[in-house]
């Protein structure tokens, strides 16, 4: 069973499939384009906010290290 909207010769739904995949298209990438630089912020903040965690921790470590040697 063939509807108007189903046949393929109708112009005016192949034109509506061509700018729904464009739309599709355009906002696919344009969500790529925003999710990445976002990626990259944060993780840029998560290693400035783990390094000073990180040198808290080794400065502990060696403190340890220095009053076994001592014993």
């Amino acid at each position: 069973m063939k509807t108007p909207v189903m046949n393929s010769t109708n112009p005016i739904t192949q034109n509506v499939v061509v700018i729904t995949d464009s739309l599709y298209k355009a906002l696919g990438l344009g969500g790529f384009m925003i999710i990445v630089p976002v990626l990259f912020i944060v993780s840029g903040i998560f290693s400035i906010l783990s390094f000073p965690i990180y040198c808290v921790i080794r400065n502990k470590n060696l403190e340890k290290e220095k009053e076994n040697m001592t014993l």
